[in-house]
């Protein structure tokens, strides 16, 4: 689970203190609230190192509680993603309906309540409705 699946010529290496820490942050990576953090604070287009560094991720202490769920839902995610690869990219498309429920468990643990949560899940829809 989480392997390499293709070559890039923009790929860069992240290092976690355990197997949890890695698909937390693989979550976290695919979830609205990391979207819109990328849509205010990056270019819209490419996602580096930079970026990501920036971005809080929390310590394995604070996802504990989210242990069963984090793993579940990365291992689902990720063969969701397998199955949709093509060649050098894959499309987001058939998986985006399973993303909501990413920011509905690791959202929380940032403080956000759930009209907070609602508005970064419906926020392409409200204000990008062709994507």
């Amino acid at each position: 689970m989480l392997s390499k699946t293709y070559e890039s010529t923009e790929f860069f290496t992240m290092s976690f203190h355990s197997e949890l820490h890695k698909r937390y942050a693989f979550l976290v990576l695919h979830s609205h609230l990391f979207y819109l953090y990328w849509m205010v604070y990056a270019d819209q287009y490419h996602l580096n190192k930079g970026t990501v560094r920036k971005f809080p991720i929390l310590d394995p202490q604070q996802i504990q509680s989210k242990r069963r769920f984090i793993f579940h839902y990365s291992n689902f995610i990720w063969e969701e993603m397998n199955k949709n690869f093509y060649d050098d990219h894959y499309k987001i498309s058939p998986i985006r309906k399973h993303l909501p429920e990413i920011d509905d468990h690791i959202s929380p643990l940032y403080g956000f309540d759930s009209n907070q949560i609602d508005f970064m899940k419906n926020h392409n829809m409200k204000y990008r409705p062709d994507q």
